[in-house]
């Protein structure tokens, strides 16, 4: 997955990495099998983000933790 910061502060990390705190205009990646650990505003502010996802039509996008 890509993500495009559009509005507000966000936060976001996978495992193994830092925490990042991503300012409007800024991009993250997210690799294939990466595990969520952190992800939402950085502030009490809504953050918009735009996510880019690209996978074969009708693939299983999440799994349960």
């Amino acid at each position: 997955m890509l993500g495009y910061v559009l509005e507000g502060r966000f936060k976001f990390a996978v495992k193994g990495e830092p925490e990042q705190i991503l300012e409007p205009g800024d991009t993250f990646y997210e690799p294939p099998e990466a595990i969520h650990m952190v992800s939402g505003s950085a502030t009490d502010q809504t953050a918009k983000i735009l996510a880019i996802i690209i996978a074969e039509k009708g693939a299983q996008l999440t799994t349960p933790a």
